[in-house]
């Protein structure tokens, strides 16, 4: 799948978050200027492949929760030290 073409984007994924994590999200993207939705679609996209491979959905949504947790710290680090990265 090529993630970076350009297509008409018409489908809708909708997750809930805390009032916190929305809040440190947006402050964080506001930061990069990118938008929510970019930042999100970027996190899932990357976290796919994991889905495929594995054969429990349970296990997949965890992999899927460890990976953002790992992209998460990253973008932390990264507001904290650009330079770090």
């Amino acid at each position: 799948m090529d993630v970076l073409k350009k297509e008409s984007r018409d489908h809708i994924v909708t997750f809930r978050l805390t009032k916190a994590e929305y809040g440190w999200l947006k402050s964080l993207c506001e930061g990069r200027s990118t938008s929510i939705s970019d930042a999100a679609r970027a996190a899932v996209l990357a976290s796919a492949p994991a889905l495929e491979t594995s054969g429990s959905v349970e296990i997949s949504l965890d992999k899927f929760d460890n990976k953002l947790d790992q992209i998460l710290h990253l973008l932390r680090d990264f507001n904290q030290d650009p330079c770090k990265l």
